[in-house]
């Protein structure tokens, strides 16, 4: 039998070293074995975690020059080996099936996956959350340090529909053709607007627990979740392992 094309996963980090040793956790726990995680580090000083692992499928790039995110996208996919890249963002849970399930829409026939609606969960305020970035409506806004209601009907945006990096899979061709502009930050909406008009797209929401998109103190992200859920069911969907992370900050 054919061996399977590589799956490359690939990781930009920046003084995250608590939340490396989740991140090798969930990709140690893939149900899809052949596969190789790169990690591109520009900290002040190289990963204790990292550099200390023996795993031949692990690639650790450091720097200590402060590279542009979308910089570190590039770089990383220059090192990949894979015909399919996805992205895990080092403070996200993924489930051991994440890899193989988006894997396998690509291998549908489309160049380019990502998730148009997941749980998350904002640890500065405990509380878990769903959104469905094709919908609009009434909302909650989840920010680094704010939450609060939205009650006006809100449309759905293009914009969040094909952002959030942290859910990305797409085909190495897609990225040949197509690099990441080289910002600090929003440098994921860019590059899919354009893959997306190139490439065949699919975005699905992920109603399973495939992933957990997790806000702290030092995310720059903001979500804005329809559905405020009981955190009891986060374990339930992500088991025992989502602990550490809706662990109170």
């Amino acid at each position: 039998m054919a061996a399977r094309p590589l799956v490359s996963i690939v990781t930009p980090t920046f003084l995250r070293e608590a939340w490396l040793p989740r991140c090798h956790a969930c990709v140690t726990a893939q149900t899809r074995t052949d596969i190789e995680w790169l990690v591109l580090d520009d900290s002040p000083e190289p990963s204790p975690y990292l550099s200390a692992r023996q795993d031949e499928r692990l690639r650790y790039l450091y720097t200590d020059r402060r590279v542009p995110l979308g910089e570190k996208r590039n770089i990383l996919l220059e090192h990949a080996r894979g015909e399919f890249i996805v992205h895990f963002d080092d403070d996200d849970l993924y489930a051991p099936g994440y890899v193989d399930m988006l894997v396998g829409w690509l291998e549908e026939g489309y160049d380019f996956a990502k998730l148009s609606g997941w749980f998350l969960y904002t640890a500065v305020h405990g509380r878990l959350g769903y959104w469905d970035t094709a919908q609009g409506g009434p909302h909650f806004r989840w920010a680094r340090r704010s939450r609060s209601r939205v009650e006006q009907d809100a449309p759905a945006t293009d914009d969040n529909l094909i952002g959030y990096g942290f859910s990305y899979a797409y085909r190495r061709r897609v990225w040949e053709a197509v690099r990441f502009p080289p910002l600090a930050a929003l440098e994921d909406a860019p590059f899919a607007r354009e893959a997306r008009a190139r490439f065949r797209f699919t975005a699905r929401p992920d109603t399973t627990g495939l992933c957990l998109h997790v806000l702290h103190n030092r995310s720059t992200s903001l979500c804005l979740p329809q559905h405020e859920l009981p955190v009891f069911l986060a374990e339930r969907l992500f088991g025992e392992r989502v602990r550490d992370y809706v662990a109170p900050q």
